[in-house]
């Protein structure tokens, strides 16, 4: 693809905000600046990997891995994105582990008596 003198300005404005956007955890408004990047480069592993980092501030991890993995296949020798899949899937089993736990506690309690009466169960 043939780059004109302003894609490459915006593209390199697009990357610049989204980063300084990202740091202040302002994900909504990186990731407009992200997918408008991309809108014009949507092979641009970077904007691709900087765009699963605003999905996985937002915690929305199943978006978050479809970008850097993604971005991998673009960049396979890249660490930063390495590292980044690595982040989101720890969450994830973390994620599922807390909700594990927060069912088990639910269901494990079990009546000592009839609510309706003051009989024992047993």
């Amino acid at each position: 693809m043939c780059w004109s003198n302003s894609m490459l300005k915006q593209l390199i404005n697009f990357g610049f905000s989204s980063a300084c956007l990202l740091r202040l955890k302002r994900y909504d408004s990186a990731l407009e600046s992200l997918n408008e990047a991309l809108d014009i480069a949507p092979d641009n592993a970077k904007a691709l990997y900087r765009r699963g980092q605003a999905f996985h501030g937002k915690r929305e991890y199943d978006k978050s891995l479809t970008d850097l993995q993604e971005a991998q296949k673009l960049a396979p020798n890249d660490k930063a994105i390495a590292s980044e899949i690595a982040a989101v899937k720890g969450e994830i089993q973390a994620y599922k582990a807390r909700e594990r736990k927060a069912y088990s506690k639910l269901f494990s309690w079990v009546p000592t008596t009839h609510f309706w009466s003051s009989e024992s169960v047993t």
